[in-house]
């Protein structure tokens, strides 16, 4: 499953980030990698490959990033039993018309279309990626007015204290 990753404000060099969707956060590679290589990037940096599990998730990462972008869903172990790199459920997809179609009997990974939806691709092939991390920052105000609250004339001060997945603030 999704593991914590870098502090989150923290750029990672050679990525563009972080974003911020639900409760996780998100990177993409601005480099080109093969599934095995960007696999083991994310991991490294303490994350996995995206696991989309819904339609906003999906829409929300498309919109979000540019390019064809390399997902976390394989079926290296059993051709057409995909699953995702971070061990989650498989559930949603949003396979474009004909896919999986394994052409040419060599297509092991997916990529997102430019349109939002999913083509198996060929593992040889290299591919930007988005990384995910479990959690984002939360922020819990300790003093001042109250939400809603109108300010008065002058100067008001509210706090705020940023924590993030590690118990950093």
């Amino acid at each position: 499953g999704l593991v914590g990753g870098p502090a989150f404000s923290d750029p990672i060099p050679d990525f563009v980030g972080p974003e911020m969707f639900g409760n996780n956060t998100y990177y993409r590679s601005n480099g080109f990698a093969q599934f095995g290589a960007a696999n083991a990037m994310a991991q490294s940096l303490g994350g996995e490959l995206v696991t989309i599990n819904d339609a906003a998730e999906n829409a929300w990462i498309r919109s979000t990033f540019t390019g064809s972008l390399l997902l976390g869903y394989n079926d290296f172990a059993s051709e057409g039993n995909f699953e995702w790199a971070s061990g989650e459920a498989p559930g949603y997809e949003n396979w474009a018309s004909g896919e999986p179609n394994n052409f040419n009997g060599n297509e092991d990974v997916t990529t997102m279309l430019n349109n939002g939806e999913w083509n198996d691709n060929n593992s040889g092939n290299s591919f930007q990626y988005v990384v995910e991390f479990a959690g984002s920052p939360e922020a819990v105000q300790t003093a001042g007015l109250p939400s809603g609250s109108e300010f008065p004339v002058g100067t008001t001060k509210n706090t705020f204290v940023f924590t993030d997945i590690y118990g950093n603030t």
